[in-house]
């Protein structure tokens, strides 16, 4: 039950569940549990237009609640897609640099990777202003950074 209750936690952190949603996904994760409760101890949870069964069948009817037999169909019934699909990022054949982005760029293609501060110096630029061009060349995707405030083209 430990498991179940550190996983719910985690997939509401990950992805935003409406109050709904969690309530439906706790129902099948309490339903679930009682089943195997329910087996382990050879008792039965309630029998059919019981009083003790008369709740979780007006939830399934009203489409309230789903009936749960393993845990992968928790996902299903959210309609969730488990699957990642990665995107596919082509990069841009010209990529508009101005004059100082150029002198940055130049620079690193000759040494591959360098620090800030070399940087700095070498380009003969503040280092406040290198950082900035560093950081749009770095949205630009032509350049990354690196451990130890190095940073080289990609």
């Amino acid at each position: 039950m430990f498991e179940i209750i550190i996983s719910i936690s985690i997939l509401t952190t990950q992805t935003r569940i409406t109050n709904t949603k969690l309530q439906l996904i706790t129902l099948g994760l309490f339903l679930y549990s009682s089943s195997i409760y329910a087996q382990l101890h050879h008792q039965t949870i309630g029998a059919l237009g019981g009083s003790q069964s008369q709740g979780c069948l007006n939830l399934i009817k009203t489409k309230n609640a789903h009936l749960v037999s393993n845990p992968a169909d928790i996902p299903y019934i959210l309609n969730w897609s488990l699957e990642t699909q990665q995107k596919v990022v082509q990069k841009k054949l010209f990529i508009e640099l101005d004059s100082d982005e150029k002198i940055i760029y130049n620079y690193l293609k000759k040494e591959n990777k360098s620090a800030l501060d070399v940087i700095a110096i070498s380009c003969e630029m503040p280092t406040s202003k290198v950082a900035y061009l560093l950081l749009n060349l770095e949205l630009k995707g032509v350049c990354r950074p690196l451990p130890g405030k190095e940073f080289g083209l990609v």
